[in-house]
């Protein structure tokens, strides 16, 4: 193993470029200065020490090589800019306290707190995996928050701070994976309104359809109302009123899928007969019969908000009906039981 010891203490504008394994043994103090940008096509290994000063840019990537930064202790950076390649940096924690700037490449990423922004990413250069943690402060109600992590939040109330988690591994939804990117807030928010951008890079389904979901109380999976737009990659909420939030991701809309039965018991599970994909059909319509033929219920569009309760309806079979676009031929006709 070929090594380069780095000591760096600098106070002019300097660029170190790292063309071989380099290793900051133990005992060794590496300070790069603020003006200082290290550029690493290959391997750096820190078991000493790695200061890094606020203006300090860590430059990480080259083509058709894997570049690492591997350390034993928590790591801080000013910025961090990703230039090709698959990167790693293999640390126990990282702080940057500047943006994540992105001139193509994946990088790989620990537990990291970013103060900055996630800058620049595209379907050439974004974060493959890894948590970022940041807070955000001053949130007004009613006001757009960009958080700088490919999430925008309009919340319905003012917040002094929040936190806000970008996970990157993929949600199960029956069966539906979402795309390698999700949100969460450890303390429930409430939004009016949701702005997502998301990346066919991140996602085995490349030409489907996406849409925002947000996970409830009971934790299910449930859907925002949204519209996505392919050209900008970006999809936004239209919800009527406000919901609580605490995981966000994109899924690919699944085909049509149909519940077997309801237990209207309000425990959180199967109490509504729900269609998956139903934001499909905005010009939907279900019809319900009973085993003789009479019609009990119509909901147009239909809203996976039935329940039986107000019918007053007995355990058993049910005979359903149900039309994506109401002006044309049914696509499902099937049962339904009813368990109490």
């Amino acid at each position: 193993m070929k090594k380069l010891f780095l000591f760096l203490i600098f106070g002019f504008k300097l660029f170190v470029y790292v063309s071989a394994q380099t290793v900051i043994e133990t005992g060794t103090v590496a300070k790069l200065s603020k003006t200082t940008q290290i550029g690493l096509h290959m391997d750096l290994i820190i078991d000493g020490q790695l200061l890094c000063d606020t203006s300090t840019i860590i430059s990480i990537g080259a083509p058709d090589k894997n570049c690492r930064i591997i350390s034993d202790n928590p790591l801080k950076f000013s910025s961090l800019k990703i230039e090709d390649g698959i990167n790693y940096v293999d640390v126990d924690a990282l702080q940057i306290d500047g943006d994540i700037i992105f001139n193509k490449g994946k990088i790989h990423l620990p537990t990291t707190e970013l103060k900055g922004s996630i800058l620049n990413e595209n379907e050439t250069g974004y974060i493959a995996g890894g948590v970022i943690r940041k807070e955000l402060k001053n949130i007004s109600s009613g006001q757009k928050t960009t958080t700088g992590l490919g999430v925008s939040i309009t919340p319905t109330r003012n917040h002094e701070t929040a936190t806000i988690i970008r996970a990157h591994e993929k949600q199960n939804n029956r069966g539906e994976w979402s795309i390698a990117k999700y949100y969460d807030f450890p303390s429930t928010i409430e939004v009016s309104a949701v702005d997502f951008s998301y990346l066919n890079a991140q996602s085995d389904k490349k030409t489907d359809t996406y849409l925002l979901y947000y996970k409830s109380p009971h934790d299910t999976w449930q859907s925002i109302n949204s519209q996505t737009n392919h050209e900008t990659k970006r999809v936004t909420s239209k919800q009527d009123s406000p919901v609580l939030i605490q995981h966000i991701t994109l899924f690919p809309f699944p085909e049509l899928n149909y519940s077997h039965y309801i237990t209207p018991n309000d425990d959180g599970f199967n109490d509504y007969f729900e269609i998956i994909g139903i934001e499909k059909c905005p010009n939907s319509k279900l019809v319900i019969l009973t085993p003789t033929g009479t019609i009990i219920y119509t909901g147009e569009p239909y809203n996976n908000d039935f329940d039986g309760k107000n019918l007053d309806m007995s355990a058993g079979a049910y005979y359903y009906i149900f039309w994506c676009d109401k002006n044309e031929s049914p696509v499902k006709k099937g049962y339904l039981e009813i368990i109490k």
